[in-house]
């Protein structure tokens, strides 16, 4: 009867919480999901939350990306996920290209895209020729032709060699 009147007048006692519900039942449901010290397993993967919101944002990890943007296309798994790309489409964009004049949301974004005029690729494979200017496509080519290898890049083990030179007193070490 409450729920059709609008009524909420059974409230949840734990502190903090301010949530109230139309029935005792609805409460006492709530009060099992939410707040009851019992652990909570995945279905999916058997990890266990100590809260049913935890669970069910975890449960997100293993469903179809239900994040959608509003300007575009993309889907996304995770709530914040979602709200680092709506910068593509909301933020002022204050860095600029000097060779072309397109304008970037972030100076990140901007030092990717300077290498494209560039033909910077800092990302070097130690085993063969292959290198890139983007460092995910460097680490998936190591993962797939060189899977034994350590994943270090080419300025990394500069300054690694750097650091060990320094260290010794200005006597190279050699790394094999």
């Amino acid at each position: 009867m409450h729920q059709h009147r609008g009524e909420r007048p059974f409230g949840c006692d734990v502190p903090d919480c301010g949530a109230s519900f139309s029935s005792i039942q609805a409460l006492k449901q709530h009060i099992v999901r939410i707040h009851s010290n019992e652990h909570h397993p995945c279905p999916e993967c058997g990890k266990l939350f100590t809260s049913f919101i935890t669970l069910r944002s975890h449960r997100r990890t293993h469903l179809e990306k239900p994040f959608a943007c509003n300007f575009c296309d993309l889907r996304v798994r995770l709530k914040c996920q979602l709200k680092t790309h709506m910068l593509v489409h909301t933020q002022q964009r204050d860095h600029v290209c000097k060779f072309c004049g397109k304008a970037f949301y972030a100076s990140t974004v901007l030092t990717l895209h300077l290498r494209s005029h560039t033909g910077e690729r800092p990302y070097a494979c130690r085993v063969c020729e292959f290198s890139h200017a983007h460092r995910i496509l460097y680490v998936k080519h190591m993962q797939k032709f060189h899977p034994g290898e350590e994943i270090r890049t080419l300025a990394e083990l500069q300054r690694l060699a750097a650091k060990a030179t320094a260290e010794s007193g200005g006597q190279e070490k050699k790394f094999e």
